[in-house]
């Protein structure tokens, strides 16, 4: 685990921040979608916490919550007064170690998904010109894939092959947590 802290008392907000290496450049043919995926399966609680409890808890009291994934990595951060951040520590640990990764998250969260990729890609223009032109450019290589994934890779992913990929990719080998404020 790699943390960077930057104590900065300019104003009295501090960022917590958890970036993972894992974006659409890990993926394979027939397996790509599942880093954006799991930017929303993040959220899907523990046993302690429960489904958005980032949002319950955090957002409830002034904190912006958000997530975004690249080709690269994926991050997932909270905005927030310092003394909430004892609290977003913890939770994040604990969906490290206890995400709830089940059938009912899976199948919700990937309709969420392609509702997402609906509106960002195939009804858009933009979306459709920027799929092609990253597919054109890298012939080989895995940047050629799109980061929300092809419909019939989502569609056809399992629950198996979604918790494997957690387990590969979502460990603190894996990730560099930040601190700021």
């Amino acid at each position: 685990l790699t943390a960077i802290v930057i104590e900065d008392h300019t104003v009295p907000v501090v960022s917590f921040q958890s970036w993972f290496r894992v974006g659409s450049v890990d993926e394979k043919p027939g397996l790509t979608g599942v880093s954006h995926l799991f930017e929303h399966l993040m959220f899907k609680g523990t046993p302690k916490f429960g489904p958005r409890a980032f949002f319950n808890e955090l957002e409830a009291k002034g904190a912006e919550v958000n997530a975004y994934t690249t080709r690269d990595y994926t991050v997932y951060y909270e905005n927030m007064v310092p003394a909430l951040l004892d609290r977003a520590i913890e939770m994040e640990a604990d969906r490290l170690e206890n995400l709830s990764i089940n059938d009912e998250n899976f199948q919700s969260e990937r309709l969420v998904v392609f509702e997402e990729r609906k509106l960002r890609v195939d009804n858009s223009p933009e979306g459709k010109m920027q799929e092609a032109l990253w597919s054109l450019a890298f012939h080989r290589h895995p940047y050629r894939f799109p980061v929300i994934g092809y419909p019939q890779d989502l569609a056809a992913l399992t629950l198996e092959q979604v918790q494997t990929y957690f387990k590969g990719h979502y460990h603190p080998a894996n990730a560099t947590l930040v601190v700021v404020g």
